[in-house]
């Protein structure tokens, strides 16, 4: 395309100029983006903006792993094979290649390994988002509880890394979703931890009504189960009448009573855990 029509995009603003020769041209997208589609984004930015074989590492590796978890905005990272260097620039960050790091192929391009930028991203990030890109990092299927030991190992000597120890004993795999996990961590935090997760509901005659997200037992015998709601999946129509129907399912012919929260609920901080201990103080 010809410098005059590139100009002529921006100045419409149907492109907008993320850094030198990177250009968004969707920029009225983002909005109707889901956040892990708007972390994916942002770790493109980093590597069209360097070499062709830069390597994304860090939170914008985990974006492009897949992982859900980090926070709502995060700095595009990659870094660059061989020791070369470069400068970071517009809000790209441009790291020092780990020595002995491994990568893995994601549409078309090396990404540090799951292991290798938990180890980066942890040791940068805050407590609940850390355990949330470990719990999805699980759950998607790729690490396992070893995984996840050596990625804390190779974290060891890592800048911000002595606050996190504590946090790697915390993840669980059966989080499916950052919500579950903020959701979890509120209840821990309150003293109220759930009794399980991924509770399997049923019937009295033993027919499996589903999985509630969060469980306890309640002195009556039946189960509490708090279900969290994130808004990008539950909003929609079909999954509304699913999870109506359901807790209905839960209520009537199962054994369980239900409390739901959304992302709002977890502000104030500990406004989870406190319904909780009302309701099973009640």
């Amino acid at each position: 395309m010809s410098p005059r029509t590139i100009r002529s995009l921006l100045e419409r603003r149907e492109w907008s100029l993320l850094t030198r020769g990177v250009y968004d041209t969707m920029p009225g997208t983002r909005v109707a983006l889901t956040w892990l589609e708007r972390h994916q984004r942002a770790a493109w930015a980093a590597l069209l903006a360097y070499a062709p074989d830069a390597v994304p590492v860090g939170t914008s590796a985990i974006a492009l792993l897949g992982v859900q978890g980090p926070p709502m905005r995060i700095t595009p990272e990659a870094a660059l094979p061989n020791g070369r260097s470069a400068i970071s620039r517009d809000g790209l960050q441009l790291r020092q290649f780990d020595a002995g790091m491994v990568c893995v192929h994601v549409a078309g391009r090396l990404v540090a390994s799951p292991e290798w930028a938990l180890a980066q991203a942890v040791p940068e990030l805050d407590r609940d988002h850390a355990v949330a890109v470990m719990d999805s990092s699980q759950n998607l299927g790729l690490l396992d509880a070893d995984g996840l030991q050596r990625a804390h190992d190779l974290a060891r000597h890592r800048r911000g890394v002595d606050r996190t120890h504590g946090w790697w004993a915390q993840s669980d795999a059966r989080a499916e979703s950052a919500l579950e996990t903020f959701g979890r961590l509120d209840c821990v935090d309150g003293a109220v931890p759930p009794d399980d997760l991924q509770v399997p509901i049923t019937t009295i005659d033993g027919r499996f009504l589903g999985r509630g997200d969060m469980g306890w037992r309640q002195r009556n015998g039946r189960w509490l189960i708090a279900e969290l709601d994130g808004r990008e999946v539950h909003e929609l129509p079909t999954a509304l009448l699913h999870d109506r129907h359901r807790q209905n399912g839960f209520l009537i012919d199962g054994d369980a009573d239900v409390l739901r929260f959304t992302y709002r609920d977890l502000r104030p901080r500990g406004a989870i855990a406190r319904t909780v201990l009302r309701r099973l103080a009640g």
